[in-house]
């Protein structure tokens, strides 16, 4: 999830992963700013969850050993 927000706004939010946590630090100039920044960053996490739910079966069955013919 990391790399679905790193784009989002380069120069307001910053991303560090520790393990399976993700800690995203948000700054601005002004309190609009920030709201902007959140909104973007919630919309993209957003995005991210739901791609993620939709393919992991799929990932999961391609991982999966295959019979033997």
């Amino acid at each position: 999830m990391r790399r679905a927000v790193a784009v989002d706004d380069p120069g307001f939010v910053t991303a560090r992963r520790s393990g399976a946590r993700l800690t995203l630090t948000l700054a601005g100039d002004s309190a609009g700013t920030l709201r902007r920044s959140a909104d973007d960053l919630l919309a993209a996490l957003q995005t991210a969850e739901a791609t993620l739910t939709l393919t992991r079966p799929a990932r999961a069955r391609s991982r999966a050993p295959r019979p033997p013919p």
